[in-house]
């Protein structure tokens, strides 16, 4: 019974972060570390520094592990590399 509590709360605590980071990511770009700045508008860039670790870019065909990772933030960009999902897992 305990152990399903704690599942609960886990999975509560995961789908209100997934809300918090994809009303912060979705729409943008990610600067990432060490790449040229990008050339479009500040209000639509995120940098990677920022993000909580730990995490993961994930490209459309990225190769990515099945592990589940409750805290573990994936960022899901589409082939102009714009945030077009976020999950934790």
């Amino acid at each position: 019974m305990e152990m399903h509590m704690d599942f609960e709360k886990i999975e509560q605590e995961r789908l209100k972060n997934q809300e918090i980071w994809s009303d912060k990511l979705l729409g943008k770009y990610i600067q990432r570390v060490g790449e040229p700045q990008l050339s479009i508008a500040k209000a639509d860039i995120f940098n990677e520094s920022d993000l909580p670790e730990p995490y993961r870019i994930l490209m459309p065909d990225s190769i990515a592990t099945m592990d589940f990772r409750s805290n573990r933030l994936n960022v899901l960009l589409n082939n102009s590399e714009k945030v077009t999902g976020v999950q934790f897992g």
